[in-house]
């Protein structure tokens, strides 16, 4: 990569930068998914339903950020 910065570019840094990006993104959606199923979890009296409820938010939630980050680091790539 340090080679990249270099040459007479005949390969291209960029897209190497927006896939590191990419992937540090869908880390912290996992992280922030399992934060947003925890909320459900930490009443008193949560009973099965709440829990259920709270793993499929969970779950709409993390692939909902995935597609958002996907689409950000797109839109970054085309400027």
């Amino acid at each position: 990569m340090i080679k990249a910065l270099f040459s007479n570019f005949e390969e291209m840094i960029t897209p190497r930068i927006i896939s590191v990006v990419f992937i540090l993104l869908v880390i912290f959606d996992f992280f922030s998914a399992i934060g947003v199923m925890s909320q459900f979890f930490g009443g008193y009296d949560t009973g099965a339903l709440t829990n259920i409820i709270g793993i499929i938010v969970g779950i709409f939630y993390f692939v909902f950020s995935v597609v958002v980050s996907r689409v950000f680091c797109e839109l970054r790539r085309g400027f």
